[in-house]
């Protein structure tokens, strides 16, 4: 059976290279498939979970932002952040989207300022999701 060769880097270090059967990506459409002979392409990311299949057991992943490469079952991802489930601690996380969700109901807040902090609670949804998978 064929697999695919996946790479996971951030600007700050490379998180992960490994073998899988498949592995699914959140990309600005949706959630994007991945199985070996995939037709080469590039495209970008989206925040939320990368699942990835090893067969005998599932990885899931919090990602933000970045793009991607599939070219020869090679899938490389660069991502602005990612964080596997036991780097993210669940009580800081509650207590950052409380905060968030109290700034989101300022009526002081610019539209740019609005536009962050959207994006601030995707990505901490995005991390909600990959502890609770």
């Amino acid at each position: 059976m064929s697999q695919l060769k996946l790479s996971i880097v951030t600007p700050s270090k490379h998180v992960l290279d490994t073998t899988c059967v498949d592995v699914y990506l959140p990309t600005a459409k949706g959630q994007e498939g991945i199985l070996p002979e995939h037709a080469g392409l590039v495209a970008v990311l989206g925040t939320g979970v990368v699942v990835i299949d090893q067969g005998d057991q599932k990885k899931h992943l919090a990602l933000r932002d970045g793009f991607f490469e599939v070219r020869e079952n090679n899938v490389m991802i660069f991502a602005d952040q990612a964080l596997f489930p036991d780097q993210i601690q669940k009580n800081e996380l509650d207590r950052e989207l409380e905060d968030l969700e109290t700034k989101l109901l300022s009526e002081e807040i610019s539209i740019e300022d609005r536009e962050h902090l959207f994006a601030q609670r995707e990505w901490l949804d995005a991390q909600k999701q990959a502890l609770s998978s």
